[in-house]
């Protein structure tokens, strides 16, 4: 029975080989088949003469690169879907790629691990075929299903940015720190040494030996970042098996990977924008209630950009500083939103608003008082209405003040003594000479006028011939 088992797998090597064929290129290696050129491989359709009510799940690793180990898993089902357990069953394997037959006993799953060496098969798609035989070695189940080897390197670089809000994955922000690393899928039965390049739009960065790096992104637009990573096997001592020329070191492409035992070269494309670093919020502080009041919200940092927001009453005593929202829609092209809120209640109200873009959000707070448009009462109204009568009031006065200063008439002082003999139409006595010598003559008059009372020797009832003398000295007064 072995025999015809035999002559089974070689019956299916015979009717898929020739579907099998070398292809070019997969995610972003230059000589891995790319995924868009991979031709399904033709199953085969033999049917066991004795099959019974078996199913056999056949899966693998994944692409491996020449040298490194593959693991392919067969899965025995009954035919209600569930495990076979319960007894023993032969699993006999063969490939396409070096028409080799391996035997392996199981329950309901057995493993198969293979290394094909680079210096005997070639890159490119192959296919795998596993039949089950059970005690009585009847043939229960078979299945095939097609594996690629590759001649890079098989990983993902992946990159990460720690951020509070992030809308697509694959936009990052200019100014934090971004973290790539390389996780390689290839697993290998010896030990290595891995040298990293890391690149950011062509230029190159920096070295390492670990699969991570840290590096960020200066301005907004679109970014390639690129690592190239280069393996050389080591012997059992951990010592290179071959010298490294130093100026090939840092040559990102795999050309040089005659150099090297095994190169890979990975590529992401990313879009890098600026984080929201101001937020500006302008409108009206006073709105009847039910009535709606406009707020103009501008912003600096990248679009697009939205906004949402959310009205309660004024907690004086705390802010709710854990509000937050977000917006449904991203429409702004500028970084300005216009919106209208409408409060409910009377009273101060406290407008909590959250401004997004693809790689930040700011929250802000503005105040705003509801006041009853049926009464005239309110605050907000009498105390502007107080101050500016006030100001009215005072401008008034200010400008009568001013009015009356310019109608009234320039008074110059002057303190000359005029000859009696000057004409008084060739003179001009201002009005203040006019008092002081008026002053002066009253003061002189009373002073004569009290000397003569005193004297003795002039009577008080003087004729009226010494009236001359009085007059004249009176004139001489002025």
């Amino acid at each position: 029975m072995a025999f015809l088992t035999f002559i089974y797998a070689a019956l299916l090597l015979n009717l898929t080989g020739s579907s099998i064929s070398k292809i070019t290129g997969q995610n972003g290696h230059e000589d891995d088949p790319p995924s868009s050129s991979i031709a399904p491989a033709t199953i085969p359709t033999v049917d066991p003469p004795l099959k019974t009510n078996y199913t056999v799940i056949l899966s693998y690793s994944g692409p491996a690169v020449l040298d490194s180990m593959i693991t392919f898993q067969a899965r025995l089902y009954d035919r209600f879907g569930h495990y076979e357990q319960s007894k023993k069953f032969h699993y006999t394997w063969s490939n396409t790629a070096n028409q080799s037959y391996e035997e392996t006993w199981g329950d309901y799953q057995s493993s198969l691990y293979k290394v094909f060496p680079s210096d005997m098969i070639e890159r490119g798609q192959y296919l795998v075929t596993v039949s089950v035989t059970g005690v009585g070695k009847h043939m229960l189940a078979f299945a095939s299903l097609p594996f690629i080897l590759t001649e890079s390197l098989n990983g993902q670089l992946s990159l990460n940015q720690s951020l509070p809000y992030q809308r697509n994955a694959s936009v990052f922000a200019t100014g934090e720190k971004l973290q790539l690393k390389l996780n390689l899928s290839d697993k290998f039965d010896r030990l290595l040494s891995h040298e990293y390049f890391w690149y950011i739009d062509g230029e190159f960065k920096d070295y390492s030996t670990v699969p991570s790096y840290n590096m960020s992104l200066s301005k907004p637009g679109n970014h390639t970042v690129e690592v190239t990573v280069f393996v050389t096997f080591l012997d059992d001592f951990g010592v290179r098996n071959r010298t490294i020329p130093y100026e090939h070191s840092n040559s990102k492409s795999c050309s040089a990977v005659s150099m090297f035992d095994k190169c890979g070269s990975y590529v992401h494309h990313v879009h890098a924008k600026d984080p929201l670093s101001i937020v500006r919020i302008d409108g009206g502080t006073s709105v009847g209630v039910n009535s709606f009041i406009t707020l103009n919200i501008s912003c600096l940092g990248s679009s697009p950009t939205g906004v949402c927001w959310n009205v309660t009453k004024l907690n004086r005593k705390k802010l709710n500083e854990t509000y937050s929202c977000v917006p449904k829609t991203f429409n702004s092209t500028n970084c300005f939103h216009r919106i209208n809120v409408k409060p409910e209640e009377k009273g101060w109200h406290d407008v909590q608003l959250s401004v997004y873009n693809d790689v930040s959000y700011l929250n802000g707070h503005y105040f705003i008082f509801a006041y009853n448009p049926d009464k005239h009462s309110s605050p907000m109204l009498t105390v502007p209405i107080v101050f500016s009568i006030l100001v009215c009031i005072i401008v008034i006065i200010g400008g009568v003040y001013l009015w009356k200063m310019k109608k009234k008439p320039f008074i110059e002082v002057a303190d000359f003594e005029f000859h009696p003999s000057i004409a008084r139409n060739e003179s001009y006595i201002s009005l203040s000479v006019v008092l002081s010598r008026m002053k002066k003559y009253f003061k002189k008059s009373g002073r004569t006028l009290s000397v003569q009372s005193c004297d003795p020797q002039i009577p008080s009832n003087r004729p009226d011939a010494d009236s001359s003398e009085t007059s004249r000295l009176i004139y001489e007064t002025l």
